[in-house]
């Protein structure tokens, strides 16, 4: 169980807090003891179904599967935790499908997936362990009944773990129903050929730019015949880097014959590989899935229309005035609203922690930018006095190792400032726009805020008319699109703050998150903005929506404008058919706007309405 636990890597699992919390596991066996790691201690034992000799009590007469339960779901706490399951907060339910030798038939095994539909949304059952392996032999395909059986649980939307046999791993070797290819709806099989003249070819040309890289004694470098290498280094040395060369075309003339469009990284298979015969590869792929759209024409939503408040004004003239106000040095303490020109370190349990000093730092006090307590402290200081700053980190802190601590922070204040805000009039207005008074500028404030609140207001319609249309939508879309789209984001984050000159894996560490915690955190954005895609080009499809030239020009000239580009240069960069297909979504949700039933409701009645 350790090394199981070591290869799949479970410390990370718990790590994140994963245990299978209220996750039904379905096991399909020889049954259950009633061991106290499973069924009592709070242990995980929900059901018992016996589909051999109908049984109430629960019963293990081979053992297999009591073995297999408490891999699965075991609590351990029979060995204090040394051996816990995989799954220990899960959901077990039984279903006893084989007899005491540990054999069934298909007629206990339809029994027991007639049970399993019947009962997987009663019970949240996700995952189903079936212990069956019929003899491996060739007839024994995914057209056998016992595979086509197994096939009806992954179409339930079920995850089916099954047993492969024990005599792999040669041709025909694993048994049904572990030989089932059944495939998610979202994922392709694709098998093709690279011919033999092209493969030799691209073997040779390997060979001459890797063969160096093969010593061969009493050879020059680079001078060992091929024969020679491969003889020495294996018949397949420079196979597998001729077929990567060979593979973007190949699988691009597949994926065209076969018509679908690939949205993941391919898994691939070579099956076959000579220079006399060439290459036979077999590539499992996820593709964009097709989905429906139920209800787009003639949704109904409401618009709440706000509109800019005369604090709204004053509120941006303060900015206006913080902008152009003038710094002055204050002679006695420090107050709330000051800037104090600071050095700091600070001491947990009287060592220095990482990132916990700087000096010349300007903080203004009351901004709420330091631990809760710090900058309050430093209010009645004046410049030049030396003082030590008690605070406690919150116990949310993002770096974990001094979240919920206290720490001591050593403080100089340099210097004390304030800022001089200069008078509301007219000379204010001439110096900070391109109006000669002051009601002239409010005016062109309110103006831009109430365009800024119309966008906003009519991209809550649009995002509230696109949310109606994903929750019709029906199709099985494929982790693959969200891993894609949450990998982008990831990408363009890093992208942002390494123009700032801070590494992603320096950020990371600041903010005491792991890679896979930070990507994770994309996640609800990315399956969001993957449904959206989805969703609109099911629209546009149907309605048989599609961009003109003229639009793609236009958008193209917009792009060129807006980077100072050749419009030449943009063709060249941007993918035409991706650009189409934005296109074709924004006309899309302008179809679902034009056609909605838009009830107006001001934002004054909102908050009335709140307030009742």
């Amino acid at each position: 169980m350790n090394r199981v636990a070591s290869v799949i890597k479970l410390d990370y699992a718990r790590k994140q807090g994963l245990t299978g919390k209220n996750v039904g596991i379905a096991v399909m066996d020889t049954g259950i003891s009633p061991h106290p790691d499973i069924v009592y201690n709070d242990g995980p034992f929900v059901s018992f179904f016996d589909t051999i000799n109908h049984q109430n009590r629960l019963y293990d007469d081979n053992g297999h599967g009591t073995h297999v339960a408490g891999i699965i779901a075991g609590n351990g706490m029979m060995s204090n935790k040394l051996y816990e399951g995989i799954a220990p907060d899960c959901k077990l339910h039984i279903i006893k499908i084989l007899d005491k030798n540990g054999e069934g038939n298909i007629k206990n095994v339809m029994s027991g997936i007639n049970w399993l539909l019947k009962n997987k949304d009663k019970y949240n059952i996700r995952i189903v362990n079936i212990s069956v392996g019929s003899v491996s032999i060739k007839k024994f395909d995914e057209n056998s009944p016992l595979v086509r059986s197994i096939n009806t649980l992954w179409e339930a939307g079920l995850i089916v773990v099954t047993a492969a046999g024990n005599n792999g791993p040669a041709d025909y070797t694993i048994g049904a129903p572990g030989n089932s290819r059944k495939l998610e709806k979202s994922m392709a099989e694709l098998q093709f050929s690279i011919d033999a003249e092209a493969f030799k070819k691209a073997v040779a040309d390997v060979f001459k730019k890797e063969g160096k890289k093969y010593p061969v004694q009493g050879f020059r470098k680079g001078k060992a015949p091929k024969a020679l290498i491969e003889k020495m280094y294996g018949a397949d040395v420079f196979t597998y880097d001729a077929i990567n060369e060979l593979f973007p075309e190949a699988f691009e003339a597949a994926v065209k014959e076969a018509g679908v469009e690939p949205v993941g990284r391919p898994e691939v298979t070579v099956d076959s590989a000579s220079e006399a015969e060439g290459a036979t590869l077999t590539v499992k792929v996820a593709v964009k899935p097709e989905v429906k759209v139920g209800s787009y024409n003639g949704l109904t939503v409401e618009k709440t229309v706000h509109t800019v408040t005369d604090e709204a004004v004053d509120a941006e003239l303060k900015r206006v005035q913080e902008r152009n106000a003038r710094e002055l040095t204050r002679e006695g303490a420090a107050q709330n609203g000051d800037i104090a020109d600071i050095d700091f370190e600070g001491f947990v349990d009287g060592v220095a922690f990482e990132g916990g000093k700087a000096e010349h730092y300007n903080l203004t006090l009351g901004s709420g930018s330091f631990i809760p307590g710090f900058e309050e402290q430093v209010v009645g200081h004046s410049a030049g006095e030396e003082f030590d700053v008690n605070v406690t980190f919150p116990t949310e802190y993002q770096a974990a190792e001094l979240a919920g601590k206290a720490a001591v922070f050593k403080i100089k204040l340099h210097e004390v400032k304030y800022k001089e805000l200069p008078a509301l009039d007219d000379e204010l207005a001439k110096d900070c726009s391109e109006y000669d008074t002051l009601d002239e500028f409010k005016a062109s404030i309110r103006k831009n805020n109430q365009e800024q609140l119309d966008k906003q207001d009519d991209l809550a319609v649009e995002n509230a008319l696109v949310d109606q249309v994903i929750e019709s939508m029906e199709g099985e879309i494929p982790q693959a699109m969200y891993d894609v789209r949450m990998d982008e984001m990831v990408n363009d984050f890093a992208f942002r703050v390494e123009q700032q000159g801070l590494r992603l894996e320096d950020y990371l560490k600041y903010m005491g998150q792991s890679m896979e915690q930070f990507r994770a955190a994309f996640m609800p954005q990315a399956e969001k903005q993957v449904k959206i895609g989805l969703a609109l080009e099911a629209v546009a499809a149907a309605e048989h929506i599609e961009a003109s030239e003229d639009e793609i020009n236009a958008e193209i000239k917009r792009i060129a404008d807006q980077y100072k580009m050749e419009e030449d240069k943009v063709r060249e960069l941007i993918n035409l058919e991706d650009l189409k297909q934005d296109l074709a979504r924004t006309k899309a949700i302008d179809f679902i706007k034009s056609h909605a039933n838009i009830v107006v409701k001001p934002a004054e009645a909102e908050k009335a309405a709140d307030a009742e």
